[in-house]
C-alpha cells in the first residue's frame, strides 16, 4: 500500500492520488478546482489536464457502480 505524507501535517492512503504539474491552468481553472466539491475534485481535475495539456489522467474509480 502506498501512502503520502504532505508538508501541513497531512497523510493517508495514496492509492488514489493524481500529482501533475498543471502549469496551464487559468486563473478561471483554478478557480474551478477550488469550487469543486471534494468528492469530485479528481475527477475534475483529470479533465482539465486532459483538456489543458493532453495529459492522460485516468478518472477515478471510487468502486461504487453506477
Amino acid at each position: 500500500m502506498l501512502y503520502y505524507f504532505a508538508k501541513d501535517g497531512s497523510y493517508g492512503d495514496a492509492e488514489d492520488i493524481l500529482l501533475t504539474d498543471a502549469p496551464n491552468f487559468t486563473e478561471d481553472e483554478w478557480d474551478i478546482v477550488a469550487q469543486t466539491p471534494d468528492a469530485e475534485r479528481h475527477n475534475v481535475v483529470a479533465q482539465l489536464l486532459r483538456e489543458t495539456s493532453g495529459q492522460d489522467a485516468l478518472p477515478f474509480d471510487d468502486g461504487q457502480d453506477s
